[in-house]
């Protein structure tokens, strides 16, 4: 983890969401992490109220092109969750979901689903 790692210390948030969920008063939110000195990337996710299973995905896709792979992945009911570390020089993107909608951008879901842009 990238606290046991010293990571944390320069880490900054590159992009983050929220999903929207009707029927709590506290919304899921996700960030993508990013340390200079580590030269890595994390997702955190945070969940303080849910009323369904919320489900977390962080992808990786080699630098030079190739197939996305699931780097870490986490369904939560409530509570933090955060994933491993990967390599900066990959492409990644972190995902989150609930209500049983696909985390995948291209099918409006009215913010039940949310993906960072490939970073």
């Amino acid at each position: 983890m990238a606290a046991a790692q010293g990571c944390t210390a320069d880490a900054f948030v590159i992009v983050g969401f929220t999903l929207n969920d009707p029927d709590v008063s506290a919304q899921p939110h996700g960030d993508l992490w990013y340390s200079p000195t580590c030269r890595a990337m994390w997702a955190d996710f945070n969940v303080p109220q849910a009323s369904t299973l919320i489900s977390a995905q962080l992808w990786t896709q080699p630098e030079y092109g190739g197939m996305n792979q699931l780097a870490a992945s986490s369904n939560l009911s409530e509570g933090n969750w955060t994933s491993s570390m990967v390599d900066w020089q990959q492409s990644v993107k972190f995902c989150g979901s609930h209500k049983g909608t696909d985390p995948d951008m291209d099918l409006p879901s009215g913010g039940y689903n949310a993906c960072t842009a490939w970073r």
